[in-house]
């Protein structure tokens, strides 16, 4: 194309394929960190449907994109760069030959310009921003932008716990986790002095429900008080709610398996009546009744398991390693 001398090229936004991406600021309470963009040159795009709000005038357009965060909330607003000071927004699903008008406006933001906020949004879904001058009869500077508020870092659904056999269990389900480096276990006996006494790495980022299970094998004898210290890869950390629960007071270690560590058979000290095998989450692998003084762990993978072992009414639990 030929230009007029002095006559400036079409913005390099002209048209729905050539939109300019808009950076999403994310933080609670964000606010615009603002983009300068200009229609002086512009031309119509001609793309459909056109806009339902404000006048559109000749048709003269820019175009910007935005991608929705994952909270699915995002809002984009224009506002004065010493232009004109009327201007009008018209927001897109869809590809650039399929468009599908999602909301326009023309005077929801600062003065005559527009701002449109938008709710429930698929994450990453790619939106379109149409952006033109009230009547298209000014040219000149504009200020946009794109922000959003900040994913809750986990969204925890539940955190419980119970007295088991084997001692006692943890779980808890997030509905969604953004930056989650993982969780801190922590444990108390008065509800005031927690100290840490394990992590559980969590899933990062993720809209998907997650859920998760920690047993403390060897718990405070009486009550019991935990918490979880949630902590973000940036260092930042919030803590759940605390969670009592009551065991059993421990008797004296009257009989116990050996080797321990084993790599196989594990040999009782006396007699037994029955013993239950459980993995590190809490979930019962085996039961024997009178197990003739031994168990095979033979088929079971290296790791931690708990032992409880039940004679003459009384029961111990013992931390076993498999090799």
């Amino acid at each position: 194309c030929a230009f007029e001398i002095g006559t400036p090229p079409p913005p390099t936004n002209n048209d729905c394929a050539n939109a300019t991406e808009l950076t999403v600021v994310q933080g609670d309470g964000a606010t615009c960190i603002n983009t300068i963009g200009t229609n002086i040159s512009a031309t119509a795009s001609g793309a459909t449907p056109n806009p339902t709000c404000s006048q559109f005038g000749s048709g003269e357009d820019v175009w910007y994109s935005v991608t929705v965060p994952l909270s699915g909330d995002v809002s984009v607003e224009m506002s004065s760069a010493g232009g004109p000071n009327d201007w009008a927004m018209s927001i897109y699903s869809g590809s650039c030959g399929s468009l599908a008008e999602v909301e326009c406006d023309d005077d929801d933001g600062p003065g005559f310009f527009p701002l449109i906020e938008l709710t429930g949004r698929t994450p990453g879904e790619i939106l379109l921003v149409r952006v033109f001058e009230f009547n298209n009869n000014e040219i000149g500077p504009f200020n946009i932008c794109a922000f959003a508020d900040q994913l809750l870092p986990v969204e925890m659904v539940f955190f419980n716990g119970k007295a088991v056999e084997a001692g006692n269990l943890l779980t808890w389900q997030t509905a969604s986790e953004s930056e989650n480096e993982g969780f801190e276990i922590q444990r108390s006996e008065n509800a005031k002095d927690f100290k840490t006494i394990d992590f559980m790495a969590g899933k990062g980022t993720t809209l998907e429900q997650q859920n998760y299970t920690f047993l403390d094998a060897t718990p405070i004898v009486g009550t019991s008080y935990y918490r979880l210290k949630q902590m973000d890869f940036d260092g930042k950390f919030e803590y759940s709610k605390v969670v009592t629960i009551q065991s059993e007071t421990k008797t004296a270690n009257r009989f116990q398996a050996f080797p321990n560590p084993t790599s196989d058979l594990l040999t009782f000290s006396t007699t037994i009546e029955r013993v239950d095998l459980f993995d590190w989450q809490g979930r019962l692998l085996k039961t024997q009744i009178n197990p003739s003084g031994s168990m095979s762990l033979a088929t079971y993978p290296s790791g931690m398991y708990m032992l409880v072992m039940h004679a003459e009414g009384q029961q111990e639990r013992q931390l076993i390693v498999k090799e």
